[in-house]
């Protein structure tokens, strides 16, 4: 009988060293927030607050690509919330960047040809930031250098100005507890055949 204690104790233990050497995806969130003014669908807005948040993962992060020196985490989905209006997904591929070669860190639509949110790399509190992790809040000037006509769940969506400044913010999850959870029910199911 103790045997099979100890047996299914280690089993327990290899099934949760194993499963923690896995690497497996996280989820992601960047949130971009500024004063947006422009027109969505049939609607007008001013200064509005308005939000950009590209959802990722944390196993997608990439170097290289259209630029030399740029590392990037493309998006799985983008939404734009508009105070006043209320949220729509952007019908277009989007990534975030942090490029030497550019010196900017940014988000824009992936063809390059659309929505893009910057700062330049000088202004950035960038330091060590792994760009999979936990970040921010921090505030810094915005760089807005397209107006482009993108597609959203609301309509045609065209953003004139940004303001003078972003706040940007990276947000991970809390890690998952069900490597432990699964672990215990192993174990607990041994005991139970006792």
């Amino acid at each position: 009988m103790m045997k099979r204690l100890v047996f299914g104790a280690s089993a327990a233990v290899l099934a949760i060293s194993t499963t923690a050497g896995t690497a497996h995806a996280e989820p992601i969130e960047y949130r971009f927030s500024f004063l947006g003014t422009g027109t969505i669908g049939t609607q007008t807005f001013t200064n509005a607050p308005t939000t950009l948040v590209l959802f990722s993962d944390t196993t997608t992060l990439a170097s290289g690509g259209q630029f030399s020196g740029v590392r990037y985490n493309p998006a799985t989905l983008t939404t734009i919330t508009i105070s006043g209006i209320g949220t729509a997904t952007i019908n277009e591929s989007m990534q975030i960047s942090h490029s030497f070669g550019l010196g900017a860190f940014f988000a824009y639509i992936t063809n390059s040809s659309g929505l893009t949110v910057a700062t330049p790399v000088d202004t950035w509190p960038y330091g060590s930031w792994n760009m999979i992790s936990n970040f921010g809040p921090v505030t810094v000037p915005l760089w807005f250098p397209e107006v482009r006509n993108h597609a959203t769940t609301l309509g045609s969506m065209r953003i004139y100005d940004g303001g003078s400044t972003f706040t940007f913010q990276a947000i991970v999850p809390s890690p998952s507890a069900a490597a432990l959870v699964s672990a215990g029910l192993v174990l607990g199911s041994r005991r139970r055949r006792f």
